[in-house]
């Protein structure tokens, strides 16, 4: 990875909070960064908003089904 996942989302969201994010969309790289390599293509889960009530959404069905 030629930067870091903070400066991504810095540069798409306009806040360095959603590396997460990012990586949860990406779920080839086993949620951690470093395993992301030079030239490889990463998803950027847009628009911002959306992406936050889906996953929202699916937190609330998990806690609701699991307890």
């Amino acid at each position: 990875l030629k930067t870091r996942l903070d400066k991504v989302s810095q540069n798409y969201f306009d806040a360095p909070y959603y590396g997460w994010l990012i990586l949860m969309a990406n779920p080839e790289f086993g949620g951690q960064e470093w395993n992301i390599l030079d030239g490889q293509t990463v998803r950027i889960p847009l628009p911002l908003e959306e992406t936050l009530k889906e996953y929202e959404r699916k937190l609330t069905q998990r806690l609701d089904y699991y307890g």
